[in-house]
């Protein structure tokens, strides 16, 4: 089961990784983090009605600049696919529409 704060953002197994740079004085990070399901959960095709399997697909980006060891600015998008196409939408990747994320 793969949690995020708390909640079950997909209920089967999933694989996950992630690659990473740090530069060499620690100050600058950049990564990015991918996880995708092993197994489908339902979702309803809006075309057809149907009930489909769709898999988890999420690909996040991360960055971050430390001023101290107390301070530091941080940015991070969440890009989850789940079911996009499934649903019977076209998916564009790095597309903040509300229809580009999932709708369990």
């Amino acid at each position: 089961m793969h949690l995020w704060h708390g909640f079950v953002v997909h209920p089967g197994a999933m694989l996950a990784t992630n690659l990473e740079f740090n530069s060499r004085d620690a100050k600058f990070t950049f990564g990015v983090w991918g996880g995708a399901s092993l197994t489908t959960v339902d979702v309803t095709n809006k075309i057809t009605g149907e009930n489909v399997g769709a898999h988890y697909q999420e690909f996040s980006i991360y960055t971050k600049y430390r001023f101290s060891d107390k301070f530091f600015i941080e940015a991070v998008t969440h890009n989850n696919y789940t079911g996009v196409e499934e649903r019977g939408d076209v998916l564009h990747y790095w597309s903040y529409d509300k229809t580009q994320g999932t709708i369990l």
